[in-house]
């Protein structure tokens, strides 16, 4: 009897340990949330993997909102862009007059 018990636990070990399957359609966000409040369990591979493809389906906050805290819109940024990029191009002029000389 006690082997018995001792293999049953151990299938059941093994079954809490295995890896959920997770819906095709779920984000990166959506998986590690569900890591987190105990839905699923996920194998390391499935969180790294996760965590590498987070940054790349939602991005940063901040890198959204840099136009709206200075009120400018894309295309006046660009239009500064480009004014800029002109005056560097433009050659500069030496201004000069002739002096006589003895």
């Amino acid at each position: 009897m006690k082997d018995t018990v001792i293999a049953e636990l151990q299938a059941l070990e093994a079954r809490q340990h295995q890896a959920q399957p997770i819906p095709k359609d779920a984000s990166a966000l959506e998986v590690l949330q569900m890591g987190y409040r105990g839905e699923v369990k996920l194998t390391p591979q499935q969180i790294r993997c996760a965590e590498a493809t987070l940054p790349h389906e939602s991005p940063r906050m901040s890198a959204v909102a840099v136009g709206y805290l200075t009120g400018d819109t894309f295309a006046e940024r660009l239009e500064r862009a480009i004014q800029r990029s002109d005056r560097a191009r433009m050659p500069k002029l030496i201004e000069a007059r002739a002096e006589p000389t003895d």
